[in-house]
C-alpha cells in the first residue's frame, strides 16, 4: 500500500489484492489505534501528547495514505466487515474496481 501510494495522485485509488489467510491480527497497535469511525480519528489519537503504542507507525502510515486516496482491499481471507473494520473499502473484483 505504501509503495503504491507514492505514485497515485491525490484523490486516486489503490487496490490491494492479498490472501490474508491468517485474518486480521488481534494483537499489536492496530486494534487499539483504530477505534473508528475513520482514519482521521486514528491520526488524532496518535498525535495526542503522550500517546505511545508499539508499532503505531503502521496505523499512522495507513491513515496518512488514506487522507490522500482510497484504499480498496480484495481478499478471500477476510469478510467485507473485517475489511471495513480495518478502515479499508471492500473490493470483490479488482477488474471492476
Amino acid at each position: 500500500m505504501s509503495a503504491a501510494a507514492q505514485i497515485v495522485r491525490a484523490g486516486g485509488a489503490v487496490v490491494a489484492a492479498t490472501a490474508c489467510a491468517d485474518g486480521l491480527p488481534e494483537h499489536g497497535s492496530t486494534p487499539r489505534c483504530s477505534p473508528g469511525p475513520g482514519h482521521r480519528r486514528s491520526v488524532g489519537m496518535i498525535t495526542e501528547a503522550g500517546f505511545a503504542e508499539h508499532d503505531q507507525w503502521t496505523v499512522q502510515v495507513q491513515a496518512q495514505i488514506q487522507q490522500r486516496c482510497e484504499v480498496h482491499v480484495r481478499s478471500d481471507g477476510l469478510t467485507d466487515e473485517q475489511i471495513r473494520r480495518a478502515l479499508f473499502l471492500p473490493c470483490r473484483s479488482v477488474e471492476a474496481t
